[in-house]
């Protein structure tokens, strides 16, 4: 039956395989909407926009799915020009034709219309729709963030926190990031501070802050020793925003303390970051003994960081 067939569709979209995909959909006897839909979803995942336009194109009837997973095609390839286009052609639109097109016209630099269309959006009442809410909110607080709109940003995220719209960590890290790159080291603290939880991404965010602004080397070893989920991903963050500042000091005690402190095996990425920090600080011997002394090839990418620097 058209159910059979639909799941079989999705299952070779997810694997990647749409050819195979797009062969079941022509040889259906007879297709539903989440048949269309799904093919259409097949050529999202893609990044196929001008597929997704021929099925939308051929649909028997348009409904807000359809034109979502249109919109959605268009925003994945960055054409946010376009995304507006079919956005005003839309009879009806949802929380998520919304939420799709506040990123877009942030990303045009447009944030007088993202947030006139904030404004305008139906149904923001946190007790009728609370997801409505946090969604949407979620867009807006972004696109001020991303503009560096840090009072209004700031505001939106203060409402969400007083409401009983809960606040997810991308809010939360959000706010880190905007002040971070802001030179408000200290807001984005205080923002850190006061997570409910923290993960690896969090934390990063808030090293990397750290680092960039400036910070003592007591600072950051803190952090480090104060609850930080140490891995690969976080010390790889640390020697990138080590390397950016011109920490050396504390570049080669975290790359040090990777094995003696953390149990964790140095990467060629941890190698060839420390390569390029070394090199950079004019310590070319080090630098070389560390060339010298890895358990890895270097490869072109390590030559080149090595070589520029």
């Amino acid at each position: 039956d058209v159910v059979t067939w639909n799941m079989i569709i999705s299952s070779h979209a997810q694997s990647g395989d749409v050819a195979a995909a797009k062969r079941l959909f022509d040889s259906m006897p007879e297709r539903s909407f989440v048949s269309w839909n799904t093919m259409a979803a097949a050529y999202v995942r893609n990044s196929d926009p001008h597929s997704t336009k021929g099925i939308f194109d051929r649909m028997p009837l348009w409904n807000t799915v359809a034109w979502n997973t249109l919109i959605t095609a268009y925003s994945q390839v960055g054409h946010f020009q376009t995304c507006l286009q079919i956005f005003y052609s839309m009879p009806h639109w949802d929380v998520f034709s919304c939420n799709y097109v506040i990123t877009a016209l942030s990303n045009l630099e447009n944030l007088s219309a993202a947030i006139s269309l904030f404004d305008s959006m139906p149904l923001r009442n946190v007790y009728t729709m609370p997801m409505w809410n946090l969604s949407s909110k979620t867009a807006m607080l972004q696109a001020l963030a991303q503009s560096g709109c840090l009072d209004e940003a700031e505001e939106t995220f203060h409402s969400m926190a007083s409401s009983t719209v809960n606040v997810d960590m991308v809010c939360w890290t959000s706010m880190i990031i905007a002040y971070s790159i802001h030179g408000s080291i200290d807001r984005a603290r205080d923002i850190f501070d006061l997570m409910p939880r923290r993960d690896c991404v969090c934390w990063n965010v808030m090293v990397g802050a750290y680092a960039q602004n400036g910070a003592t080397v007591d600072t950051l070893r803190a952090m480090l020793h104060h609850g930080i989920p140490a891995d690969h991903v976080v010390f790889n963050s640390l020697l990138f925003s080590c390397g950016h500042s011109g920490l050396v000091a504390l570049a080669r005690e975290s790359f040090v303390s990777m094995r003696h402190e953390h149990s964790l095996e140095a990467g060629l990425d941890h190698y060839t970051r420390m390569l390029g920090i070394l090199a950079r600080a004019g310590q070319i011997e080090e630098a070389l003994d560390l060339l010298q002394a890895m358990p890895y090839r270097p490869n072109d990418v390590t030559w080149t960081t090595f070589l520029s620097a």
